[in-house]
């Protein structure tokens, strides 16, 4: 997500980015009309409570003030100290300076890394912990994977989920990352994933 003119747009590359294609259009006012119909709830299924990642390609401190302010005008659709079934934004890529995290509107948080130390505060504001495969990768990776281990009982031992991304977006690689005790899995499978695992039950 980028800002331009004060309006966050939504690109993956700056030369990508186009008028209509803000992130109040795509994403929050869609969440806003569910929320209208379902009387607070995003589904029919009550149980269910998303999470909204943005990743902010620069200039984080900027987009994020200018998000604060969009989402606070729909506090019950975006806070859960609202709206227990509200959205949950967690912010991910340029996320500010880390000390001001905690400073923020109680409704922003942020994609922790493992190698960052956070204080007591800010501890509160990191949703769930993430780091690239690149970083633990070994070869014919099968499960038995002693540093993907350690990572996520070190990221479990600190109360918080865990995801890795960059992994092959295969049956395989899910199963593994199950096995492994990683939370949330990255995936562009969506349909293909979440009927891997309702099999599997």
């Amino acid at each position: 997500m980028y800002l331009v003119d004060s309006v966050l747009m939504v690109a993956h590359d700056k030369k990508d980015i186009q008028a209509t294609k803000t992130l109040y259009s795509m994403y929050l006012q869609p969440f806003i009309e569910l929320y209208k119909q379902y009387n607070g709830f995003v589904s029919s299924d009550k149980s269910y409570k998303p999470v909204l990642v943005i990743d902010i390609k620069e200039n984080g401190a900027a987009v994020i003030s200018q998000l604060v302010r969009l989402l606070d005008n729909h506090r019950s659709v975006f806070d859960r100290s609202v709206n227990a079934a509200a959205v949950k934004v967690v912010l991910s890529g340029d996320r500010g300076a880390i000390s001001k995290w905690s400073s923020y509107a109680p409704f922003i948080f942020f994609d922790g890394r493992p190698y960052e130390t956070y204080d007591s505060a800010t501890i509160q504001r990191v949703a769930f912990i993430s780091d690239t495969y690149l970083n633990y990768y070994i070869k014919q990776d099968s499960g038995n994977n002693p540093k993907l281990q350690a990572l996520v009982k070190k990221i479990h031992d600190m109360g918080k989920l865990v995801r890795i991304w960059g992994m092959p977006d295969e049956a395989s690689s899910w199963q593994m990352q199950q096995q492994l005790g990683i939370d949330i899995i990255n995936t562009n499978k969506v349909a293909e994933c979440r009927e891997y695992f309702l099999k599997k039950k």
